[in-house]
């Protein structure tokens, strides 16, 4: 997936989350038309089958600005991801069970967030 780094505006993580899992990191992202494109590929790659962001990628991409004060959640046996949408930014909440899974999903936000210089 090739497209323009998006803006990461904070992040934080917790382990020994006793919900679900034992990791908990979060992302805050500026919204950005390339937001969805990030969602379809993490949702693809946590092995999640309904995926509205692929799905429906053409009609919601064009769309981010409506998604506000609302909140999306799914749920696997690796991952609880929840994708909280605010005015100007999005808040990425991902629980997992191991490091690994933790790993894995920080390498996808390195690879297509960079910091935001506010």
């Amino acid at each position: 997936m090739k497209m323009e780094k998006l803006k990461l505006t904070g992040i934080g993580s917790k382990d020994n989350v006793p919900y679900f899992g034992t990791y908990r990191s979060y992302f805050k992202i500026k919204k950005d038309k390339n937001l969805i494109g990030l969602l379809a590929y993490l949702l693809l790659k946590c092995d999640f089958d309904d995926n509205p962001y692929l799905n429906d990628y053409q009609i919601e991409n064009k769309q981010i600005e409506k998604f506000v004060d609302c909140e999306d959640n799914y749920t696997n046996t690796n991952f609880d991801i929840d994708i909280i949408f605010g005015d100007k930014e999005i808040i990425l909440v991902v629980r997992t069970k191991t490091e690994k899974h933790k790993q894995f999903v920080n390498s996808i936000i390195d690879k297509y967030c960079e910091v935001s210089k506010r």
